[in-house]
């Protein structure tokens, strides 16, 4: 049976806590504005960029949610979430395609995505869906993010350290915030400049 998740992450506030997206688009730069995008929410987000390679990531790896492309090389996303739903990989899947006829829509529903989303489409419109979807399917990210005694509340915005709040530039706490999602993880130059300097 695949990997997939149908209830909350662990509440253990030694984890981060993050939820695993995974983003599937061939077209690499608009694959890598998402991930910035949804990183900057607090997303840990996973690319693939054909439709095998999206396969393979999900048999092996646990997402909460996938963003999915139609038109892909390789295997297309209808074929993706066929062959996924097929073997009872039940994570919710919202189809992102510029594909926008009524029969499309209407396909990618009846074979198990959640949504459907047209591009253009607008950044806010994509986080909103996604954290509706995430919210129905019972998935709750924490707001706060810790690593020993130092403690990171990401709707105040507020760092502290063994109780007393430490003041950082909008700069230095988007690099903090960036660290503690992604902890215990090797992140390169060019990863880390993306996505916080953008």
């Amino acid at each position: 049976m695949l990997k997939s998740i149908n209830s909350s992450p662990s509440s253990d506030d030694s984890e981060i806590n993050a939820i695993n997206i995974l983003v599937v688009e061939d077209e690499r730069k608009l694959a890598r504005l998402i991930e910035r995008l949804l990183t900057r929410e607090g997303y840990k987000v996973d690319l693939a960029f054909d439709g095998e390679e999206a396969e393979q990531k999900a048999k092996q790896q646990e997402f909460h949610f996938i963003i999915l492309d139609i038109n892909l090389p390789r295997r297309t996303g209808f074929d993706v979430l066929q062959n996924l739903r097929s073997q009872s990989y039940n994570t919710p899947v919202l189809i992102l395609s510029a594909r926008d006829k009524v029969e499309d829509r209407i396909k990618g529903l009846q074979l198990g995505a959640v949504d459907f989303l047209v591009k253009p489409f607008d950044s806010g419109e994509l986080l909103a869906r996604t954290k509706a979807i995430l919210q129905r399917s019972g998935i709750v990210r924490t707001n706060i993010l810790k690593a020993d005694d130092l403690v990171l509340d990401v709707v105040k915005r507020r760092v502290t350290r063994a109780g007393k709040v430490i003041d950082l530039s909008p700069k230095e706490y988007a690099l903090l915030e960036f660290f503690l999602h992604n902890k215990n993880q090797v992140l390169t130059r060019k990863r880390i400049a993306e996505q916080v300097w953008g």
